[in-house]
């Protein structure tokens, strides 16, 4: 019979530097989706979620668009992101029954097209 510390994998702890940046985005994000619920509009849960971070001081930046550079040439598609809180974490916000690979396979693309190394991926639509 297998110990049962054996059968649980082991996580690496979160890194300071990744826990200060994100737990205060994350925070914030359950402070307004709390009174909220799960019933809104995203373009609601977003605005309320930026209004908060805001008024903490954040310097957040909706809609942020950035060109999509290969091979030295800068696309015309620009790459669209929710927000952007301090240069230091992209944030994609949804409110979707079911979260599919196109919503999970955006946030990684953001983080590398921006070189930003923290990313978080909400979705207003469930109930806690």
């Amino acid at each position: 019979m297998e110990n049962r510390s054996q059968s649980h994998k082991k996580f690496d702890p979160i890194p300071i530097r990744t826990d200060e940046i994100n737990k205060p985005i994350l925070d914030v994000a359950y402070k307004v989706y709390t009174p909220l619920g799960p019933d809104f509009f995203e373009s609601v849960d977003k605005t309320c979620l930026i209004d908060e971070l805001k008024s903490l001081g954040s310097n957040v930046e909706t809609q942020g668009s950035f060109p999509v550079v290969f091979k030295g040439i800068t696309n015309s598609s620009d790459l669209r992101i929710d927000l952007l809180d301090e240069k230091c974490a992209t944030v994609g916000i949804m409110t979707v029954e079911n979260i599919i690979s196109s919503y999970t396979a955006q946030l990684p693309t953001s983080m590398k097209l921006t070189n930003i190394n923290e990313g978080l991926l909400i979705n207003f639509n469930i109930i806690h």
